[in-house]
């Protein structure tokens, strides 16, 4: 291993054999080892570092799992599964999830941060579907078992309860937003809200990363599951953001004048490039532009932005992805926009132009 030549083999073997044994990988004979369970414990710490990672929940469940498979009775696992599914917008599985940790003691965790997890799934299912008096039960579970230890100490979590607490309308816009929305979790991710002839279809890797509603303004931003470009060590990222809005404000604006506002406020924190590809047209009373844009940085980005102008209101589709990952999402966000369109134009023939 040094460059020097061996003249003895058997002397080197021994050698190599207690190296071997002195670095532990000889099991002794009188030692029990639960192989299960250090499996499980792997993919257990795996699981949890994922959920720290961008756009890795679907990764963070699929370890989750196993581990549940393995180790029924280990609490934490259930907790690392029901936080994946709420990090995807999948509110449903999170809950069957949290029932499960529910029946069994926590291994490991603090109880009180264990059963705080537990409250917050349950309190996240009932506002999203809109039963606001059963979320307020458990959020005031939450709020309770964030005054003590060792949650007390986390200034982001009591600034964020406190904001919802505080909130005169987070409550109601909850409830509207429910009575409106449709989503589906499966092969395929399918987003709908009819009343706002909004109707979106991923691939089953996907999560809605955010919602917002405040009565005349809606946004929902969706990304994918992290695409890993070995070659420049970078996850690829991407994004599909839709923007809904009757605010008085936004009314008085053209779609060739907001399509120019929104670019603008990208131009705002990085060299942004934009072609208008179509428009301004009109078809079955609604007016629409669609540019092509391009972001400058280490990481360019690239994408697909259009804005419509209805008579009751404003609506805009931007898609983009980093241009590394072009090849991996180019694709998905062109039949995402052209979809979205079609359904909002009722011309099923509309394509995107280059």
């Amino acid at each position: 291993l040094n460059g020097t030549p061996i003249l003895n083999i058997d002397e080197a073997r021994q050698a190599f054999d207690n190296a071997h044994k002195e670095l532990g990988y000889d099991i002794p004979a009188t030692l029990t080892v639960d192989r299960k369970y250090l499996r499980a414990m792997v993919h257990h710490k795996y699981s949890h570092y994922l959920l720290g990672e961008t756009h890795r929940e679907y990764d963070s469940l699929k370890h989750a799992e196993i581990v549940t498979k393995l180790l029924p009775e280990f609490g934490e696992a259930y907790i690392n599964c029901a936080e994946a599914c709420l990090g995807i917008g999948d509110t449903r599985r999170a809950l069957a999830f949290a029932e499960k940790a529910s029946a069994v003691p926590p291994s490991y965790i603090n109880p009180v941060t264990y059963e705080y997890m537990v409250s917050k799934a349950k309190w996240q299912w009932f506002l999203d579907i809109g039963d606001i008096s059963s979320a307020e039960i458990w959020f005031n579970k939450c709020y309770e078992l964030a005054q003590k230890k060792p949650l007390c100490d986390d200034k982001k979590l009591k600034n964020n309860l406190e904001h919802y607490r505080s909130d005169p309308d987070v409550r109601q816009h909850a409830r509207q937003l429910a009575s409106l929305r449709q989503k589906e979790f499966g092969a395929k991710l399918n987003y709908r809200i009819p009343s706002l002839n909004i109707e979106l279809c991923f691939p089953g890797d996907w999560k809605i990363d955010k919602e917002y509603f405040s009565g005349d303004a809606f946004i929902a931003i969706f990304a994918p599951t992290a695409n890993w470009d070995e070659t420049a060590q970078c996850p690829c990222d991407a994004s599909v953001t839709v923007l809904y809005n009757t605010r008085q404000n936004e009314m008085t604006l053209d779609v060739e004048a907001l399509g120019t506002q929104v670019l603008k406020s990208m131009r705002l924190a990085r060299k942004t490039e934009s072609i208008l590809t179509e428009g301004p047209k009109t078809f079955n009373e609604i007016t629409f532009c669609s540019w092509n844009f391009k972001i400058a940085g280490s990481w360019p980005k690239e994408g697909i932005l259009i804005t419509f102008a209805l008579p009751t209101c404003r609506m805009q589709i931007h898609a983009m992805c980093q241009s590394c990952g072009k090849h991996i999402f180019g694709t998905i966000l062109t039949s995402v926009v052209e979809a979205f369109t079609q359904n909002l134009l009722h011309n099923p023939n509309w394509k995107l132009k280059e």
